[in-house]
């Protein structure tokens, strides 16, 4: 419903008034609108698009500027970034295509905010953005890019006009932008709106993703088309030299079984293609049909579709971040570590150089002193700073941790870095003394900044006593977080070693409805799947029970939703209307629930009630 009062009307400038008061009459908005802003967005996007979208970056600086007195951590910072200030601008994103200059200013002030401490004193850069938003396993900080985000954003409104044709966007956008072809070959048109232009960026996105599944097969051709399902789509290979060019699939199908024609099948193409086309039954009731090739439901995901457009446009840089020798490795075992996010941080900040010591000013351009403050040798690394530095050495030796067979590696902090990760886990070794070498390393960090800004030290025997109280008392906490989890669990009715996670017990239904539990077992070697059901009153009495088993189920999806249909089938035969089904499965769940069911689903679907299953 369109809502009157809230609406206005826009008018060019040579529009006459006659005609104004006449689409004023015949639409009944009499107001007239254009300069205000309608859910937080401007009405009308003519002029500079830049200048309109400003209020994205002062908003997001006013957040951040509030931020910096809050002198967060940088694991804290993190959180904020990812949670907070980069889903500001999504509602924006999400219905028009940024310009470059805007995510370049959201992108500045989130690295201004990340690197720098103060809000008005900027520091070094140390990694650029785009690196930072590599993913975690390949270096980065699994920050988001502005730019791909805004577009997997854009997809997402296209498929929402894809799946749901009859919508009123979709029929407005058809009747001024398509109205003779369909919407993924339709081009900008003359004179596109902005809207128009956002949503074609985001179709871009979406055409890399879409692939064509088999519903009754009469739109595809055999041989022309990437219509086999493999690792990747394919069209099968020729095995006669004689073939139909234009043969399409539905003439593969046998319409009176729901399923394929294996003797045309084995007929006109190898083994191997037959085997594949097989796996993936037909769904005869409804047309060929489009789905998102990255989830395995084939509904589009905008986390998918980032994915996809990171490895689109980023390809360069991820295979830079790929290639061997990589410290990459390296880093992704800082982020498995026990320890605090704020560590975690700063042992990724070593692995990547970004720590402000001598050297590493210096590549950067400054002048200054190369001499350590500590113990005066020349070359402050970061290397030197937490391994041989003479104050460092001694708060190792103190602390007992084991070194190299010759010692700390005098120039390579990675080797070094490599010797504590790998031993992390070292069963020979306490846990006590292996997992606390990640406080070793931020003491000793501390201590030489608390020297160089304020000429505070410890000794290295205190420094080894805070290192012990600060590792036992983070574990402390960590344990006591899973000691109330367990009781929580107990005070629900559970035994205390049943499980280590919170679960839900059995809930009633409503008065006079009954609930049906279901549960299934799989096996992949036999392909045999067991169901079983228990229907239980709203005081939990069983009033009936079953089971059954199924041969000739191809995975455990199947098996999932075959056992679903069964229960539902039971209920129906035994003539119960008011009862709620309970499974565990979530994404089963959400796909009974959701409007647009994916192609497996309707497949095991039309299988069952048709009595295909054995």
């Amino acid at each position: 419903m369109i809502n009157i009062d809230k609406s206005s009307i826009s008018f060019e400038n040579k529009v006459s008034g006659p005609v104004k008061k006449e689409a004023q009459s015949i639409l009944g908005i009499l107001k007239e609108g254009g300069a205000g802003k309608y859910l937080d967005l401007p009405e009308c996007f003519s002029g500079s698009k830049v200048e309109m979208l400003n209020y994205l970056k002062d908003r997001m600086k006013g957040k951040l500027s509030g931020w910096f007195d809050r002198t967060l951590s940088q694991g804290g910072k993190e959180v904020l970034l990812k949670s907070v200030a980069m889903a500001m601008p999504i509602f924006a994103m999400s219905c028009f295509k940024l310009p470059v200059t805007t995510c370049s200013a959201l992108s500045s002030a989130l690295a201004d905010y990340w690197w720098s401490s103060c809000e008005h004193s900027r520091k070094i850069h140390w990694q650029s953005w785009e690196k930072l938003c590599l993913p975690k396993h390949l270096g980065g900080m699994g920050f988001r890019d502005i730019g791909l985000f805004n577009q997997a954003l854009l997809a997402k409104q296209a498929w929402r006009i894809l799946q749901v044709p009859n919508s009123l966007l979709a029929r407005l956008l058809k009747s001024r932008y398509f109205p003779v072809n369909d919407f993924l070959n339709a081009g900008l048109g003359n004179r596109p709106s902005y809207g128009w232009r956002s949503i074609s960026f985001g179709k871009e996105l979406l055409a890399e993703g879409l692939v064509k599944k088999v519903g009754n097969g009469a739109s595809i051709n055999v041989w022309g088309e990437l219509w086999i399902e493999d690792v990747v789509m394919h069209a099968p290979l020729m095995k006669n030299d004689r073939i139909n060019i234009d043969l399409k699939v539905e003439e593969l199908i046998d319409f009176s079984s729901r399923g394929w024609n294996l003797s045309k099948l084995e007929d006109l193409f190898y083994p191997a293609d037959v085997q594949r086309i097989l796996k993936h039954k037909p769904v005869v009731s409804k047309n060929d049909f489009l789905v998102w090739k990255l989830n395995k439901s084939g509904q589009f995901s905008v986390k998918s579709a980032y994915w996809l457009a990171y490895q689109i446009n980023k390809a360069e840089l991820l295979h830079r971040a790929a290639d061997l020798p990589s410290i990459s490795t390296l880093k992704e075992q800082v982020w498995k570590l026990q320890t605090d996010p704020k560590i975690q941080t700063f042992l990724w900040k070593i692995l990547s150089g970004a720590v402000p010591v001598a050297d590493g000013l210096q590549t950067r351009g400054l002048k200054t002193d190369d001499l350590c403050q500590i113990c005066g040798l020349a070359g402050e690394s970061i290397n030197h700073v937490i391994f041989n530095c003479s104050i460092a050495r001694q708060v190792w030796a103190l602390s007992n941790y084991p070194h190299p067979l010759n010692g700390f590696d005098n120039g390579s902090v990675f080797s070094n870095i490599h010797h504590l990760l790998v031993n992390c886990n070292n069963e020979l070794w306490p846990v006590e003394l292996r997992s606390c070498f990640p406080w070793i390393v931020w003491t000793i960090w501390k201590n030489r900044n608390l020297f160089l800004f304020k000429g505070e030290s410890f000794s290295p025997l205190e420094s080894v006593k805070k290192i012990r109280n600060d590792a036992e008392e983070w574990f402390l906490a960590q344990k006591l977080g899973l000691e109330e989890d367990r009781e929580v669990i107990k005070n629900r009715g559970f035994h205390e070693n049943a499980v280590t996670k919170l679960l839900k017990p059995w809930s009633a239904p409503p008065l006079s409805w009954v609930k049906c539990n279901i549960g299934f077992s799989w096996s992949k070697r036999n392909k045999f799947a067991g169901a079983s059901w228990v229907l239980r009153d709203e005081k939990g009495l069983i009033l009936l029970h079953s089971r059954r088993a199924f041969s000739g189920v191809i995975d455990v999806f199947e098996a999932k939703l075959l056992v679903f249909m069964w229960a539902i089938e039971s209920m129906i035969s035994h003539k119960i209307e008011k009862v709620e089904f309970a499974l565990e499965d979530v994404f089963l769940v959400g796909v009974v629930i959701s409007d647009l069911k994916p192609l497996r689903f309707i497949c095991c679907y039309q299988r069952f009630w048709t009595g295909k299953w054995c």
